[in-house]
């Protein structure tokens, strides 16, 4: 029988997408994908192509930057996946002592070229010192990862006293998600092995040894601050998997407000 791994409810099948099947907690309303091979996340966003498409994503950075500056000016940032340090520059350029940890040899590379410091591994493969940064970052990481409880753990050892941590994941107790089932477009069971929602993620980070000191949703990974940049940025790039969610925009913009958006950003301070 598989348990949820968040509040240790019996999973219920939820139903079979492009072969993966898939798995629902119906407390917590955490997913699951089925037990197979998964790519590791190092296979992912190493090319060329993807240098371009973060250029584009700068506009959703810079809200990430301003959530954490509600609660710490400056400090020694952690990002996990921090492909190409377009995020990280960001905040380099707000005073911040930054490191990156990437598995793409050419993401890391790049990043390097732009003064990002940059270490080519993974964060669970890393040796870190404890408490040695005010805040560390996964943007759209944790859903690849085989021990997210693990990873969550790592990174409380080490943050400081008081310091954040910030994941954002698909948010799979999102309007969208509910009404389009196993054919909403953020499931990807091929990469993603977990599905996020507020209560499991907020119970696993709590459960890790943190606070939760903030949380919100937005419409999507196309978060350019108004429908009509999101709709831009679906039809000039043609990405299929991001196209496909071309018609959530609009509605996903309203039902952000409501805490209802396909995207969850979750801030956990720890104790």
């Amino acid at each position: 029988m598989k348990k949820c791994i968040s509040c240790g409810t019996k999973l219920d099948v939820y139903g079979l997408v492009d072969g993966y099947q898939i798995y629902k907690c119906n407390k917590c309303g955490l997913g699951e994908t089925e037990s197979k091979t998964l790519p590791d996340y190092q296979s992912y966003h190493r090319d060329a192509t993807y240098f371009k498409e973060t250029e584009q994503f700068e506009n959703i950075f810079l809200k990430r930057l301003h959530i954490i500056q509600k609660f710490i000016s400056s400090g020694r940032i952690l990002e996990a996946g921090s492909s190409v340090g377009t995020l990280l520059s960001l905040f380099k350029d707000d005073g911040w002592e930054v490191l990156g940890v990437e598995p793409s040899k050419f993401a890391a590379e790049q990043a390097v070229k732009r003064g990002i410091p940059t270490k080519k591994n993974t964060f669970e493969e890393i040796v870190l010192k404890e408490n040695s940064f005010n805040v560390v970052i996964f943007n759209h990481v944790l859903e690849h990862v085989k021990d997210p409880r693990g990873v969550l753990n790592k990174t409380c050892e080490v943050l400081k006293k008081d310091g954040l941590v910030l994941v954002d994941v698909p948010n799979f107790g999102s309007l969208s998600s509910r009404m389009w089932g196993t054919k909403w477009g953020y499931l990807y069971p091929h990469e993603h092995k977990w599905h996020f929602t507020k209560d499991s993620l907020s119970r696993l980070m709590s459960q890790s040894g943190f606070d939760i000191a903030y949380s919100e949703t937005r419409s999507g990974i196309w978060d350019c601050g108004d429908p009509k940049s999101e709709i831009w940025q679906s039809l000039t790039n043609f990405k299929r998997r991001f196209f496909k969610n071309l018609l959530f925009s609009i509605p996903d913009y309203i039902v952000s407000a409501l805490g209802q958006g396909s995207g969850l950003t979750v801030v956990g301070r720890k104790k």
